[in-house]
């Protein structure tokens, strides 16, 4: 009896080109321009990206390729600290108040559920958010931002509410927040679209 062969192909099971090592169909790989990459490695290079790095010359997949294959030699920026004006708000859900910092107060709020109530905002910085963390934290329910509504954490918001407006009427629309893999997914396409705006722009000069 003759066997016969199978005309199946074979297709070659894909591996990560930055850890080389085998990806499974659990592992989601992202096609990343014209190789594959693993969901790991994607979520440590969108990690290098968010503590925004002073590379002016290196971007972060050369960064992280870089420590892969020399290690951390070499390699050590510190974090640029977050000095960004923005606003310290006040939100209410349920029972408990918390106090936050945001640079566009609008773009958080539809981060939350539609049962948080903004109650108040006015200007500031990180260092001011903390600032109201450790004046009010004996009244301290939950975390590091999660507060009781106690008495003088009421005054406190009538004031801002006199100075800054009432915000409690306004409505936010609910925004699903993105997943860690639609983050670096999306990492991804606006670095294309830079590289491919680079190669017009040296195109034409």
């Amino acid at each position: 009896m003759t066997s016969r062969r199978s005309n199946r192909v074979k297709v070659p099971k894909p591996y990560c080109k930055i850890c080389m090592n085998e990806i499974h169909h659990l592992d989601k790989p992202l096609i990343v321009r014209d190789y594959f990459i693993c969901i790991t490695c994607a979520l440590q290079i969108h990690a290098e990206l968010r503590y925004k790095y002073v590379m002016p010359e290196v971007t972060a997949m050369e960064r992280f390729l870089h420590q892969k294959k020399h290690g951390d030699t070499g390699w050590r920026e510190e974090p640029t600290p977050k000095r960004e004006p923005g606003w310290v708000y006040y939100i209410r859900m349920g029972d408990l108040i918390k106090i936050g910092y945001a640079t566009d107060v609008a773009k958080r709020m539809r981060n939350y559920p539609p049962s948080a109530q903004l109650l108040a905002a006015h200007p500031g910085t990180i260092e001011l958010e903390r600032e109201m963390h450790k004046r009010f934290s004996p009244d301290l329910a939950r975390g590091r931002e999660w507060f009781t509504e106690s008495s003088d954490l009421s005054a406190h918001i009538a004031q801002v509410v006199a100075q800054f407006g009432d915000q409690s009427g306004q409505s936010y629309q609910y925004t699903r927040p993105k997943t860690q893999e639609e983050k670096v997914a999306d990492m991804f396409k606006t670095r294309q679209h830079l590289d491919v705006a680079r190669g017009v722009h040296s195109a034409v000069s």
